[in-house]
């Protein structure tokens, strides 16, 4: 939101009385902008269809089919920035105080009006909603300013991590394209509410208990390859339906419906429990994403190549995604969403360490997680961490958000 010039902004008046919208524009034209409506149902159409175009509306009080009162609390509702004056006869006083006292309406105008008055509350109201707007703009880049400080720190602890595991010769090139895809995939700046109940002294300890579980799932997935684990490899279609079922609780706790199409039947060189993982972590944040009844479909192909190697693509797709895996990342610990913390950055270590990778992609309203892993890890030729890497790896905050 954009703080206006009160000169750009329009005044609305809503009254029924053909007659009294005339002389009011006659009266007011050369000082504002002015729009009139005739009823409650083309002032809130009008108001609907000029977001951050009109700072005032006025109504009167009685007209057919809908008052002035439920009008204006239909505007606060919707567009709380609005200020909104009522006109009213000295007989319905009553209501327009109570209006008042209910917080639904700014000031009321009674008739006859004083226009000289009225003039005056205009110019006031008008500069009240600017003042607001420029709050709002404010709120809003203080806001922005703390998000990417926090997303920052996020990634300066996930760069420790990586360079705490030395068992995982490919987690720093994780950390880059998990930082890399979430700073890519934030589609929206922070609303000024976001950090509006948020206590600041806990949020320290919210961090720390935060990143020591990221910390904990990272340490886990150096632990299986650590361990060397063995299998007869990972039939992509048994992983992906193992995933489903695991996720089983989580799909219906957020009323998802969750879509398996198995249909790739590559049996990977890697350990099936690896596998499963890394689809289980991608499945979770995905899951999260969807909106209440949502639907997640999973689905696996062939590759030509991965690093150079035969191998197999699983997507994992929310259509309609309302909120973006990276906020796993970028939002406050206290609000990072259910299930454990860490598990779609282990994925990307998991993937990494497979010589595959995990990416997400965001297309209009869908979000996905793409996960592409080799037939056989040992024929993939992982390219080498760059000696910059850590520069790279902060130059994704340059222009984020936009």
């Amino acid at each position: 939101m954009q703080s206006r010039p009160t000169a750009d902004l329009s005044i609305l008046l809503v009254d029924d009385e053909r007659q009294t919208l005339k002389y009011f524009e006659r009266a007011f034209a050369k000082d504002f902008k002015v729009m009139v409506a005739a009823s409650a149902d083309e002032a809130e159409a009008i108001v609907d269809a000029n977001p951050g175009k009109i700072g005032v509306v006025i109504s009167d009080q009685r007209m057919p089919g809908r008052s002035g009162v439920s009008l204006l609390n239909a505007v606060r509702r919707k567009h709380p920035g609005i200020v909104r004056m009522l006109t009213t006869a000295y007989s319905e006083l009553d209501d327009a105080i109570e209006a008042v006292n209910r917080g639904e309406i700014f000031r009321y105008i009674v008739k006859p009006w004083d226009f000289d008055l009225l003039r005056q509350e205009i110019k006031t109201g008008l500069l009240v909603y600017s003042l607001q707007t420029e709050r709002e703009l404010l709120i809003g880049e203080k806001l922005i300013v703390r998000q990417r400080m926090l997303a920052v720190d996020r990634a300066r602890d996930l760069a420790v991590i990586a360079a705490s595991l030395p068992d995982l010769t490919a987690a720093k090139l994780a950390v880059d394209d998990y930082v890399r895809d979430c700073a890519a995939n934030h589609a929206t700046a922070p609303a000024s509410t976001e950090f509006s109940t948020l206590d600041l002294w806990s949020v320290p300890q919210a961090e720390a208990a935060h990143m020591s579980a990221v910390a904990a799932e990272a340490a886990r997935v150096g632990e299986q390859f650590r361990s060397g684990q063995t299998g007869s490899g990972a039939a992509i279609a048994d992983c992906i339906n193992a995933a489903v079922a695991a996720a089983a609780a989580q799909a219906s706790a957020g009323k998802v419906q969750v879509k398996p199409d198995a249909g790739g039947a590559a049996t990977l060189q890697i350990p099936a429990a690896v596998v499963g993982d890394i689809v289980t972590g991608v499945l979770s944040a995905i899951i999260r994403s969807a909106p209440e009844g949502g639907e997640v479909r999973v689905s696996a192909t062939p590759l030509a190549a991965v690093h150079g190697t035969p191998g197999v693509e699983v997507r994992v797709t929310a259509s309609e995604a309302a909120r973006g895996a990276d906020q796993l990342l970028y939002c406050p610990a206290s609000k990072a969403g259910t299930g454990e913390p860490g598990r779609l950055f282990g994925a990307y270590l998991a993937a990494r360490e497979c010589g595959g990778t995990v990416r997400l992609v965001r297309e209009g309203d869908t979000l996905s997680a793409v996960i592409s892993l080799p037939i056989d890890r040992s024929k993939a030729a992982v390219p080498p961490v760059r000696t910059n890497w850590l520069d790279g790896l902060f130059q994704h905050f340059e222009n984020w958000p936009t």
